[in-house]
C-alpha cells in the first residue's frame, strides 16, 4: 500500500507541475510511469526520450540498467543497443623512419635525407613516393616524374 500512496503522490504532483508547464510536458503523464525502481519507464516499447535541449545526467549512465564497471567504456554493439565494452586500448607506434612523440607522428631526418640547417638544405636528390616527386640536388629543380627524367 505504501508503495501505491507513493506513485499516487508522485503522479498528482506531476499533474500538478504539468499543468502550469507547456503542451509538450503532457508527454510524461501520457507515456511515462515510475517503475518499482523509482524509475520513469515508457507504458510500452514505441516511446523513447527526445529533446531539442541537453540531457543533464545526475549519476552514471546504465545501459540496460547496470553500470560500466572500470576500464570500459559506453559501446554501440548493434542496432539500438548500447552496451559496457572492455576499452581495447588501442596504441599506435611510429614504425621504420618515423617516431611517435605523444600525439605527434615525426618523420626521421635521416629518412628524408635532409643535412643542414632548417631550410633543409638537401645533399643529394630525394625521392619521394617511388621517384613520382623528385628534388634535384644537382640541378635545382622539382619535378614529377623519375631521378633521370
Amino acid at each position: 500500500m505504501k508503495t501505491k500512496l507513493k506513485y499516487f503522490i508522485t503522479t498528482i504532483i506531476l499533474v500538478l507541475l504539468l499543468s502550469v508547464g507547456s503542451a509538450n510536458s503532457q508527454f510524461l503523464i501520457d507515456y511515462w510511469f515510475p517503475n518499482s525502481d523509482d524509475r520513469l519507464q515508457p507504458i510500452d516499447d514505441s516511446y523513447g526520450i527526445y529533446t531539442a535541449q541537453d540531457l543533464d545526467w545526475d549519476g552514471e549512465l546504465m545501459p540496460d540498467g547496470a553500470t560500466c564497471s572500470n576500464g570500459e567504456i559506453l559501446k554501440k554493439t548493434g542496432a539500438d543497443d548500447w552496451d559496457c565494452e572492455a576499452d581495447n586500448n588501442t596504441t599506435y607506434t611510429g614504425g621504420t623512419n618515423l617516431t611517435l612523440n605523444g600525439t605527434q607522428f615525426d618523420v626521421d631526418d635521416a629518412f628524408i635525407k635532409l643535412v643542414g640547417d632548417t631550410t633543409g638544405a638537401l645533399s643529394e636528390d630525394l625521392n619521394i613516393d617511388a621517384n613520382t616527386l623528385v628534388v634535384s640536388y644537382n640541378d635545382n629543380k622539382v619535378w614529377i616524374g623519375t631521378a633521370s627524367s
